[in-house]
């Protein structure tokens, strides 16, 4: 049976909506915002997505009490959807608008939908996340511990029941994401198989993919390996 196409958040709401962002459609409303005015802040709860139907919105940070601008998005971005994504559903920066600006929102029922519609979202979400956290990266510099950053990224995917994934591709997305070098990232991946954290398989192709252990609560023993790692380290 032939995959399912991919279609980019934007492009399904399109769909869905009938018209581009129309504004009558109760399931997407279209929210209005000023210059100067917050869409949402770092490190509140975030139940929805947004795309930028027209206008600029600056994503920034606060690092030791000073604000940190990340980016500044164009039309048709979509943004807000790593809360949805996170256990835990935090802000991971703020969103404030420059100029008269509108947003499309999306709901997270409606987000877990396309999810559930597009079996590839999970890995193309991943990449998102990766150039996100490159940008928070090299200007708010935090550069994570690259095991326990690979820990968190393989167990987003173990939420989402993703687990089995294309090696080559999870592992340049995690290069990017930590700012680290694509070898550093197979010796942590390949300590981690030594740990039987999870284990290494070819798909139809015959392309290397890795697949989590089922059943093994993937993150707790993960951050247990780590704190013994640390101990043989000091």
């Amino acid at each position: 049976m032939a995959e399912k196409k991919f279609t980019p958040l934007k492009e399904y709401i399109k769909e869905k909506s009938g018209l581009e962002f129309q504004m009558t459609n109760p399931s997407f409303p279209v929210e209005k915002y000023r210059g100067g005015e917050v869409i949402f802040s770092e490190g509140s709860k975030g139940y929805s997505a947004y795309i930028l139907k027209s206008g600029r919105v600056e994503i920034s940070v606060t690092v030791s009490g000073e604000k940190v601008v990340l980016t500044m998005l164009e039309e048709k971005t979509v943004f807000g959807e790593m809360a949805l994504v996170l256990e835990a559903h935090n802000r991971t920066a703020t969103a404030t608008a420059l100029g008269d600006s509108e947003v499309v929102k999306i709901s997270k029922d409606t987000f877990d939908k396309y999810m559930e519609d597009s079996p590839r979202f999970v890995s193309v979400c991943l990449i998102a996340i990766a150039g996100r956290l490159q940008e928070t990266t090299t200007k708010a510099s935090r550069i994570p511990d690259p095991f326990l950053g690979v820990s968190q990224i393989l167990h987003l995917f173990s939420a989402h029941d993703k687990d089995e994934l294309s090696y080559g591709k999870t592992v340049e997305a995690i290069s990017k994401a930590l700012l680290k070098e694509k070898t550093e990232i197979a010796k942590v991946l390949s300590m981690m198989e030594s740990f039987n954290l999870l284990e290494w398989r070819k798909n139809q192709k015959g392309e290397k993919t890795i697949r989590l252990i089922p059943g093994s609560d993937f993150l707790k023993k993960a951050l247990k390996i780590h704190e013994i790692l640390k101990g043989y380290k000091t």
